[in-house]
């Protein structure tokens, strides 16, 4: 792992610049090389410093110089920024990954002991016990309106009144 505490003491003691690419023409070619500013007060203020020379006529040594300027204690110190940032997050996410997993842990062990206690069993009965009082319920308005149909029961407005008593008893728990 990259020691960023090292590089960001380092970047931090570094010449601020700006740092910069420079061309000059050689009897070869090109020079290329790579400068920094002093700082704006001081002994050598405004004074440029020769960081890197690279005389050639490859593509590589003017891309060379261009990306070690670009590689200044500013942008250093900005990229050692984000990976801390990120390295936040990361751990952020870690946290909150092991948060959630102590959550379904929880609810995993909170439904095997409704299992384990019986609920299930508990739940299956009492939809049986339902399933029989709703039928007895049923079975007893059917024998009434057998009963209003059947015997001498005077039929009318007393019929029609206990008729429609026991259709509100049949939606009585009904879905």
């Amino acid at each position: 792992m990259t020691d960023t505490v090292k590089l960001r003491q380092l970047a931090s003691a570094a010449t601020p610049g700006p740092w910069e690419s420079e061309a000059a023409a050689t009897r070869v070619g090109a020079l290329h090389r790579v400068t920094y500013a002093a700082a704006a007060d001081g002994m050598n203020a405004g004074a440029r410093f020769v960081v890197a020379n690279a005389e050639g006529t490859e593509g590589n040594d003017r891309n060379n110089a261009a990306f070690i300027a670009a590689a200044n204690p500013a942008t250093f110190l900005a990229m050692l920024d984000e990976i801390d940032r990120l390295r936040a997050k990361v751990s952020d996410m870690r946290s909150e990954r092991l948060r959630v997993e102590d959550q379904l842990a929880k609810v995993t062990r909170d439904r095997d002991s409704y299992a384990n206690s019986g609920f299930e069993r508990q739940l299956t009965e009492a939809r049986d016990q339902l399933a029989a009082m709703t039928g007895a319920r049923d079975e007893a308005c059917d024998g009434w309106e057998r009963w209003i149909d059947e015997s001498d029961y005077p039929h009318g407005e007393y019929a029609t009144e206990h008729r429609t008593r026991i259709d509100e008893l049949r939606k009585v728990g009904a879905k």
